[in-house]
């Protein structure tokens, strides 16, 4: 056991990385982990049938430094494997990073260690930055303060981040006790792709404590191979639908009425990308048949919670013109965005 200068036990952090084909990226995201300035670390890299280096390259990591664990699994997604380093971890607290992103602060660890030492949040959330190859900013600094949220009650802190955009569904986000995933049987859907929606869903349906930590702490690295750089197959848009309307149910469970609408505000960014990639798809020929736009169309009243800054104009538009018309301009928006992305 490590006590720390005042007695007490020393908070561990796991780190838990899907790593599958990653070998032009997965040292640096490793490194960045295991340079910290905060030791009390362990690192679970979870081989998810690799095809290249990538499983000698994590047990090369794990022979130098003792802080390492690799475990190797058939090919079964980021989400099983995931749920797989969860079941492993023995830390307090959890991150879950994406093979092929970084921290981009050394101090981030200890810094994120003295707060959850104060505040012993269930989830604590923090910022980041997308990198395209051009570094890391000089100034890290998020611009939503922790002095702006830490008085806020639970309601209020979810509906401000949500307001302000800073409530992502991305996991990596999030550092997450242990014991509250354990309590409340949070796993991540076992789901090709989409599994951070439903994940961050439950963390906010059920957290009782949060915490925000005002650092853009973590570098999200696009490139030519990020799964977000790919037009979806048939089977990633039901996978996504499936997420959706778990979390819709889970969220009629939330007995408090504001709490239930700041919950569906957050579903509602998720519900109408899902929509413009849905006809998208159909547009493209992936889809055949418009039955799931029907489906889609049973949770638009997610369209009314336009907390997000985002969907303000999409609600005022549904409101004017009706599902129909919202569904030929997400699908023209999304194709833009294809577009731009050079997919």
């Amino acid at each position: 056991i490590i006590i720390n200068g005042t007695g007490r036990k020393k908070m561990k952090f796991s780190v838990i990385i899907p790593v599958y084909n990653a070998s032009k990226f997965i040292d640096y995201c490793v490194e960045s982990v295991l340079s910290q300035s905060y030791s009390d670390i362990e690192v679970i890299l979870i081989n998810d049938g690799s095809t290249d280096k990538s499983g000698e390259i994590c047990e090369g990591f794990a022979r130098k430094d003792n802080r390492v664990k690799v475990y190797h699994q058939e090919n079964q997604g980021a989400a099983v494997a995931r749920n797989h380093g969860i079941r492993k971890a023995t830390g307090d607290y959890l991150l879950f990073p994406d093979s092929d992103d970084y921290y981009a602060s050394s101090l981030g660890f200890e810094e994120i260690n003295n707060q959850l030492e104060e505040t012993k949040a269930d989830v604590l959330i923090h910022d980041s930055f997308v990198e395209r190859g051009n570094g890391t900013p000089d100034d890290l600094h998020s611009s939503l303060l922790r002095e702006e949220v830490l008085k806020l009650e639970k309601i209020e802190f979810i509906e401000y981040l949500i307001k302000k955009d800073k409530l992502t569904r991305s996991a990596w986000t999030k550092v997450i006790s242990r014991s509250f995933l354990s309590k409340n049987n949070i796993l991540f859907p076992t789901v090709r792709q989409t599994e951070d929606t439903g994940f961050t869903a439950e963390l906010v349906r059920l957290g009782n404590s949060f915490d925000w930590y005002e650092k853009q702490f973590y570098a999200y690295v696009k490139h030519d191979e990020s799964v977000t750089a790919k037009r979806l197959p048939e089977s990633i848009i039901h996978d996504s639908f499936s997420v959706i309307k778990t979390a819709v149910i889970n969220g009629e469970l939330i007995k408090d009425s504001r709490y239930r609408e700041a919950y569906y505000s957050y579903l509602a960014y998720p519900y109408v990308v899902l929509i413009g990639q849905t006809k998208e798809a159909i547009n493209r020929g992936v889809i055949k048949e418009n039955t799931i736009l029907n489906d889609l169309k049973q949770y638009s009243f997610l369209m009314k919670y336009n907390l997000n800054p985002k969907l303000k104009v999409i609600k005022h538009l549904y409101k004017l013109f009706g599902y129909l018309m919202i569904v030929f301009l997400l699908s023209v928006m999304m194709e833009l965005t294809y577009r731009k992305q050079g997919v």
